[in-house]
């Protein structure tokens, strides 16, 4: 697997390999200057942060310390769970990080009355065409088990839908739904 800093090469479209970390962050430094002489901006965006080892978070904090012309070089837009945040509360070696970061919002939980609307945005967003239908059942199940927290709703739906198309279901139940957690449970 790929380290975080070969990631971020790879879409600056970098050499792969640098020999030291000052190397990786001159040339970094220069792509980045090169978009902002170019008119752009750039902006990286981070994903499920709570499970960065340290050592990409200490990429993080280099990266959003680089400046041009008092100008930051690259936005950094992190999201997580709120373990992420109690990591930054605790952990001595992400002050710095920690006082980079100019607003968090926390996302609150889907409730009972929000679940049903929450997954039906998410698939119009994807061109859903009103198949699978979702029986009442599985919105229950889907929110007892995702303990109504966003990213887990969508990872079982990703399951519950990835198996519903394998087995061409036109209506997910609470079966369908505690199916695909078995599965996930079973694959650690």
């Amino acid at each position: 697997s790929l380290s975080f800093a070969e990631h971020l090469s790879e879409l600056l479209d970098l050499p792969d390999s640098f020999l030291t970390v000052d190397q990786w962050l001159m040339a970094v430094t220069g792509r980045l200057r090169d978009e902002i002489w170019a008119g752009r901006r750039s902006l990286l965006i981070v994903d499920d942060v709570e499970a960065l080892p340290t050592e990409a978070l200490a990429q993080l904090q280099l990266l959003a310390a680089l400046h041009h012309d008092g100008q930051a070089l690259l936005q950094i837009f992190l999201f997580g769970q709120p373990s992420f945040e109690t990591r930054l509360r605790h952990d001595g070696e992400m002050a710095s990080l920690r006082n980079m970061i100019g607003a968090s919002h926390h996302l609150s939980v889907v409730n009972v009355d929000e679940i049903e609307h929450y997954v039906y945005h998410r698939l119009s967003k994807v061109g859903w065409d009103d198949r699978p239908i979702f029986r009442q059942d599985a919105f229950a199940i889907l929110l007892a088990q995702s303990g109504g927290v966003p990213s887990r709703i969508n990872g079982l739906l990703t399951r519950v839908l990835l198996n519903g198309a394998l087995e061409e279901v036109t209506e997910v139940d609470g079966g369908h739904i505690a199916q695909a957690i078995a599965e996930l449970t079973s694959e650690g």
